[in-house]
């Protein structure tokens, strides 16, 4: 061996946290698809999604920081690190776009 430390994962359950904030995470998401008839608790619920998902982001690379501090390694984040970043992207995207059908709505209304 030439001096490599082990590598140590941190898996999403391992952090009762990280996993319970993952889970609301998902809740949300799927109960904002369900509520189309109701576009201005969707712009909420998709914006509270995405604030919790910072959070979530940012406790992620603090037990990350923290577990690879601790063991002088340097960390390497794999594929799945990259996805709540996505997420954000996303819940930004459907909140704009329900807030433009929601002015197409309203514009509609004004003709009749």
């Amino acid at each position: 061996m030439t001096g490599i430390a082990p590598s140590h994962t941190i898996q999403l359950s391992s952090n009762t946290l990280l996993l319970i904030l993952n889970c609301v995470i998902g809740f949300f998401a799927l109960i904002a698809i369900f509520l189309y008839k109701n576009r201005n608790l969707q712009i909420r619920l998709c914006n509270l999604a995405m604030l919790i998902t910072c959070g979530f982001i940012g406790l992620l690379i603090f037990a990350a920081d923290s577990i690879s501090s601790g063991m002088n390694q340097v960390i390497h984040y794999s594929f799945g690190t990259y996805l709540p970043m996505l997420e954000v992207i996303l819940f930004f995207l459907a909140a704009r776009q329900i807030k433009k059908d929601e002015e197409l709505v309203r514009s509609a209304d004004r003709l009749r």
